[in-house]
């Protein structure tokens, strides 16, 4: 299988002569260069976060790995800040953006995304002495809220209150729950169930939060259509072959 979807793919578009078209390029020049560049957020689990060893492991690490040995390329990991991630791939300083992101309107201008990898719903992390304050979102309208800049929950809590504080990293948001500077904390799911079992004194809320959005996808530079198409294929194989839940899977465990 190595290498099957980039010689497929560079045939079809030699085929359709488009094999050297400038606007899209992305496959050839990673074989060309011989490294693919995933960038991310290290602070996802369980996309993408340090392990023990300070190394970063998680599904978004499995899925470049995967693209990476089809490709006959070797992987290369730039962790960033989440708000700089789509400013760097417009900058070319990765081939595609695996951290968690769902496309949006704002973001849809500065990039492509493929297909949905996976989709989650999003959540509410509470210290547990505060679970009785908080039963609902009602509650919370008056509660200061956590959120990641350049993030979907950015406009899911000031939905719910005014009062959004929003950092960096999620393991800084965490910080400032346990240590009573916030009161709430808006993520997804499988990132919180990863930091709630690190820290017994925060709890998943049943709060239920309301949202529909596209999912969980990659993003690459405008313009890309065929790298695009390509991708999409991966994603294909490894939802119908079971890879993506291995993925999945192994990832929320090593959280």
């Amino acid at each position: 299988m190595k290498k099957l979807f980039a010689t497929l793919l560079v045939l079809m578009l030699a085929v359709s002569g488009l094999a050297m078209a400038e606007e899209d390029a992305s496959v050839e020049n990673i074989l060309e260069k011989g490294t693919f560049i995933l960038g991310l957020d290290d602070s996802f689990p369980p996309m993408g976060f340090r392990d023990e060893n300070n190394d970063i492991v998680g599904f978004d690490i499995e899925m470049g790995k995967l693209i990476a040995e089809e490709l006959g390329v070797e992987l290369e990991i730039t962790d960033m800040a989440f708000d700089a991630l789509l400013i760097s791939l417009q900058q070319d300083k990765f081939d595609i953006v695996a951290a968690g992101m769902s496309p949006d309107e704002e973001r849809l201008k500065a990039a492509d995304f493929t297909d949905k990898i996976f989709e989650s719903e999003q959540s509410i992390i509470l210290r547990k002495a505060d679970v009785a304050l908080y039963p609902t979102t009602a509650e919370l309208a008056g509660a200061s809220i956590g959120v990641q800049k350049g993030t979907i929950q950015e406009g899911i809590a000031e939905g719910i209150t005014s009062n959004v504080i929003k950092l960096t990293k999620l393991s800084e948001l965490i910080t400032e729950l346990k240590t009573g500077k916030i009161d709430a904390v808006c993520i997804d799911y499988p990132c919180a169930t990863a930091y709630v079992s690190g820290n017994d004194d925060l709890i998943v809320s049943d709060i239920e939060i309301e949202y529909e959005g596209p999912g969980t996808c990659l993003a690459v530079q405008k313009g890309e259509t065929e790298w695009v198409e390509y991708l999409n294929g991966i994603i294909q194989t490894v939802n119908e072959d079971g890879t993506m839940d291995q993925f999945i899977a192994e990832a929320s465990m090593l959280a």
